[in-house]
């Protein structure tokens, strides 16, 4: 089946011709059209026709949209897009659609823009150059052309790049639609360009590259390009010199599109470009073709021969043969080796061509380095420019050819920041040979934000600002600017020093998370891309684009982030940590972990908590704009339908965040009716009869005063509520067990009872122990009842600390086996619960000589081992993994949670391994445990084989919970003054106490519960108003 589409010129539908042949039995789709009008040149298939499939491939994705083309019919079309230079040419510009891969349609206001010289251009009529600005989405530019050879577009744009390019050789009929992601280069590149022109590694130092800070926008550098290509590479372009011709065109307006949107820089084709352009292999002008010192010598003669030194800027010479390219030297543009450079390709077609190795050596060329920080385990460049982990993904990086520190199996079409320096600074000086052209666009602006400091193992969000003066779309990108000693992707990780954040395509928003969403919703990691752990400073460059066609503007501003390490670990909800099901309009407590963010550096007193219902996706509602960085705060679950819902706290006026993990929150809708239900905490006051005032629960209070809120989740209102406590302990007693509510309105919380419910604790109730309830609501409407609980006395502290230490004989990880080895420890039975764990590695005496036998740890290679603590209970917390590289040996080496560095910064350097550190995972995991019983200690060696380890002394440290504490209520009888007339003691108050115990009424009595204990009336009244009128005192 085929699907129509239609090509739109100054607002009106232009008709064109009619179907192919091979599309006569297709079926057309549903699509409006006018009277008289004719089907778009474009169509969608199905599939591709059988013998097309069968056909020698051209480009073939893994995924792609079929399509077919009348070329002829859009050869007419297009005669009508005005050049570029005319007079109003954006405004006449012609209005065409392209397919897109994902089955919709871009429209672009399309000028012609040619890649060739006017005399160049008028011997090959039949090859034409587009340039194109998106309509439907302004970010997106596109840069295209029509040759003997078909049809071939490249868009760029803020959903991934992609691409329409026939599919088959010799077939202009056919066409693929495909993002860059689903078209995967054969063969593996390699870049043979000296990485620094001679200058050694130490020499290189940002004064040797440039440090430019040119915004481009205003002005467009041309330069004229020489491409020459050899019996190979026209060879499987048809052999003939327009066929070829046609190839290198379809690439320099590829590469050029790149460079105008990212460098402002534009390549033409020189005049005489015909001439370098060698249709036999036998007999072309290369001997041993390729990325050697031979054929760009050979070219560069040529081009000097044909054009003179003056008649030319850059030279590149293409070639067929295994993926490889050099530059002869970074930064001979204008310079005297300016013809010097060569790609080659197979086969030499399509994005990997052009952009992985043609836009990579050009960029060599115009003074780009490698930006990469990691293939066959080093940096492509000088360490500190090597801003790219692993492979790097931009033009200068080398993505897809490291294995696995690949980030990406091809680059995306954009230039580090560094790389843009670099070139920048070189056009501007030894580079400058070019003309330069007013634009008329103006460059946007940018401010990246305020520096800030932050808590490790945390993430955080990125935030620019932006605007363009001629109200381009821009386009935002942040990017490390951190070189560093090589790190593997394979076990990456934190050194303080090396680049940990990949670079990202630009979007249309100011806003970058890292990591990602997706992965920290997931709990994951992308490649190349992990939080720092150490304390460091993050240097960021945001980078705002406006995408102008032709020649765009590009400006940028830095800030730093600080990363402060915290003896309480990281940034951290707590709660929900499980699976919950929660209802639309209640309250619930979210905690989270401080770790000592309020404190400087970091000063963060308030924060700001928001619900997902994508599982951490988006987080667009917000539950509290701010509230004290205490650890705790209480929110009304917001009426929203989901399975996936997620909690965040966000710093206030910082950049720091995280979101909970372990579970998703499911939100029920409120129901019909009234729904009568818990809403936040009791307060209580023991201020009457014989309460101490302390505002806690104490053994023996005898008339505490609850307040228990209520909530009514229902749609309707609640009337007439009123509220009735038991007390489900038998030692706490409800001394006013009714309280009265008012009216509640339906989905209204923390409603509070207007009269006081009255509780007592007997003096055989044990300290410390909860005592718990149920309260029964009533109304008109409908019933409710929930159970609480309320602490009594004041918790314990925590207990000294004791060690334990291991008396056992030395035990040895041999080589060869890898574990895990346990080594155990028998701790006796204590008193309480943990309230804190240590661990410590001893030493008699530390030594870092691999024979020491004085050491708590020997091991030449602590980077392999990971060391594990495991309580009776079978909870285990790793200490150590993987951590310090070839540094060796562990003596008197403490694992504390309040340690002020994290184990995870240590590196070979590091050794000896003395002193305090927080361990991988918290010890805090112990807490609440029983310490009786066998603790072991489990070793692993992830490299079995080339080294042993011994642990001759360690210790385990333990401290209890000690028990709560209640403090004695007060005196608990009243005056012995009853009739509170001032005169006492007298035998009026003995009448009057008999008197009111009889029922009668005395208005300036005190009620006859004289001992307070709420029960009345009672004996013990009347036998303790006697022991103190006798003169004793009040039991």
């Amino acid at each position: 089946m085929r699907h129509v589409l239609f090509s739109l010129m100054a607002g009106s539908i232009i008709a064109l011709t009619t179907l192919t042949a091979s599309q006569a039995c297709a079926q057309q789709f549903a699509a409006p059209q006018a009277s008289g009008q004719a089907p778009s040149p474009w169509s969608t298939l199905d599939d591709l026709p059988a013998e097309v499939a069968a056909a020698e491939p051209w480009i073939r994705p893994a995924t792609f949209r079929p399509l077919s083309l009348d070329i002829a019919a859009l050869r007419t079309l297009l005669a009508q897009a005005p050049l570029e230079t005319a007079l109003n040419a954006r405004g006449n510009a012609l209005l065409l659609e392209l397919p897109r891969p994902d089955g919709t349609l871009a429209y672009f206001k399309v000028l012609e823009a040619p890649v060739m010289e006017a005399a160049l251009q008028a011997r090959f009529p039949q090859i034409r150059t587009y340039i194109g600005q998106g309509v439907d989405d302004p970010t997106e530019v596109v840069r295209f052309d029509l040759t003997p050879a078909g049809f071939h577009a490249q868009a760029l744009s803020t959903q991934g790049s992609w691409y329409i390019d026939p599919v088959s050789r010799n077939d202009t009929t056919h066409y693929a639609s495909y993002w860059k992601r689903d078209y995967r280069s054969r063969g593996i590149f390699e870049c043979l360009t000296p990485n620094h022109d001679g200058i050694p590694d130490e020499e290189v130092t940002p004064a040797a590259y440039g440090n430019e800070t040119l915004t481009i926008g205003p002005t467009l550098r041309t330069y004229r390009l020489a491409v020459a290509c050899t019996g190979e590479y026209a060879g499987f372009h048809g052999g003939t010199v327009a066929g070829a011709l046609a190839a290198i065109v379809t690439s320099v307006n590829r590469v050029t599109g790149i460079y105008e949107t990212e460098l402002g820089i534009r390549l033409t084709l020189v005049a005489q470009n015909d001439q370098f352009v060698y249709t036999n292999a036998a007999t072309d002008i290369f001997a041993s073709p390729g990325p050697n010192d031979a054929s760009m010598t050979a070219a560069q003669n040529r081009f000097n021969a044909v054009l003179t030194t003056a008649g030319y800027d850059v030279g590149h010479l293409y070639h067929r043969a295994s993926n490889s390219g050099v530059a002869g030297g970074i930064g001979n543009v204008c310079s005297s080796t300016k013809g010097r450079g060569v790609s080659q390709t197979n086969p030499p077609v399509g994005d990997p061509h052009s952009v992985d190795y043609v836009a990579h050596e050009l960029g060599h060329q115009f003074g780009g380095r490698h930006s990469f920080n990691n293939c066959s385990g080093g940096p492509g460049d000088a360490a500190d420019i090597a801003h790219e982990p692993g492979s790097g993904i931009t033009i200068m990086g080398y993505a897809g050819i490291c294995t696995t520190n690949n980030l990406a199996s091809n680059s995306v079409p954009y230039f580090a920041s560094i790389n843009y320096d670099q070139i920048r600074a070189y056009v501007s000086g030894a580079g400058a040979c070019g003309p330069q052209t007013a634009t008329g666009n103006n460059a946007p602006t940018i401010n990246a934000g305020p520096d800030y400091v932050i808590p490790a193992s945390t993430p955080f969000v990125l935030t620019a600002s932006g605007s363009d003066p001629d109200s381009d779309a821009i386009t935002f990108s942040w990017e490390q600017r951190d070189g560093g000693s090589a790190v593997p992707i394979t076990s990456f990780f934190d050194n303080g020093a090396n680049p940990i954040i990949r670079f990202e395509a630009p979007t249309t928003s100011p806003q970058r998370t890292i990591p990602r969403l997706s992965a920290l919703s997931t709990n994951s990691f992308v490649t190349g891309e992990i939080i720092p752990t150490t304390n460091r400073v993050l240097d960021f460059r945001a980078v705002a684009r406006d995408n102008r066609a032709g020649g765009g503007g590009l400006n940028f501003d830095d800030m730093t982030v600080t990363v402060v390490t915290s003896a309480s670990g990281a940034f951290r909800v707590l709660t929900p940590s499980s699976n919950q099901s929660w209802l639309a309009g209640e309250q619930r407590s979210i905690t989270w972990a401080v770790s000592n963010t309020t404190a400087a550096p970091i000063s963060t007193p308030n924060v700001s908590l928001w619900f997902s219902s994508d599982n951490g996706l988006t987080w667009p509602t917000q539950l509290i704009s701010s509230t004290a960085n205490d650890g705790e705060a209480t929110i009304i679950v917001p009426a929203i339908n989901t399975t996936q819902g997620r909690i965040m706290v966000r710093a206030v006026n910082n950049i720091f965040f995280n979101i909970n993990q372990g579970g998703t929150i499911t939100v029920l809708p409120p129901v019909a009716g009234v729904n009568l239900r818990a809403s936040g905490p009791v307060t209580l006051v023991d201020n009457t009869g014989n309460g101490n005032s302390n505002n806690r629960i104490d053994v023996g209070e005898n008339a505490i005063a609850l307040t228990v809120p209520i909530a009514n989740l229902g749609l309707t209102t609640a009337t007439e509520v009123t509220g009735t406590l038991t007390s489900l302990t038998p030692t706490a007693r409800v001394v006013t067990a009714n309280a009265a509510y008012p009216n509640i309105a339906g989905l209204i919380q923390g409603v509070s009872n207007t009269s006081l419910f009255i509780i007592a604790v007997d003096t055989s109730h044990p300290c410390g122990s909860p005592i718990s309830f149920q309260l029964i609501i009533n109304s008109t409407q409908g019933s409710g009842s929930f159970t609480f609980s309320l602490p009594t006395g004041t918790p314990g502290g925590v207990g000294p600390s004791t060690r334990f230490a291991y008396a056992g004989a030395p035990t040895q990880l041999p080589i060869g086996q890898a574990g895990p080895l346990n080594i155990p420890l028998t701790l006796p039975t204590a008193t309480g619960t943990i309230a804190d764990v240590n661990f410590s590695f001893d030493g008699t005496a530390c030594s870092a000589a691999d024979a020491a036998t004085t050491n708590g740890v020997t091991q030449t290679w602590n980077g392999d081992m990971t060391y594990t603590l495991i309580s009776p209970a079978g909870t285990r917390v790793t200490l150590m993994a993987g951590r310090g590289g070839s540094g060796n040996h562990l003596c008197n080496t403490v694992f504390d949670d309040s340690a002020t560095v994290a184990i995870t910064s240590v590196t070979a350097a590091t050794n000896l391994f003395t002193g305090s550190w927080r361990p991988e995972s918290p010890l805090t995991a112990f807490n609440g445990q029983l310490q009786t019983g066998t603790w072991n200690l489990e070793l692993r060696d992830a490299l079995a084989s080339a080294d042993a380890a011994t642990v001759r002394a360690f210790s385990i440290y333990t401290s209890q919970l000690l028990a709560p504490t209640c403090q004695p209520p007060n005196a608990s009888c009243d005056p012995i003054d009853f009739n509170n007339n001032g005169i006492f003691p007298e035998d009026q108050d003995v009448t009057d106490f008999f008197s009111v115990l009889a029922g009668s009424a005395c208005a300036t009595c005190n009620d006859i519960d004289f001992n307070n204990n709420g029960v009345f009336p009672e004996d013990q009244d009347v036998v303790d108003f006697f022991n103190v009128l006798a003169g004793g005192t009040c039991p």
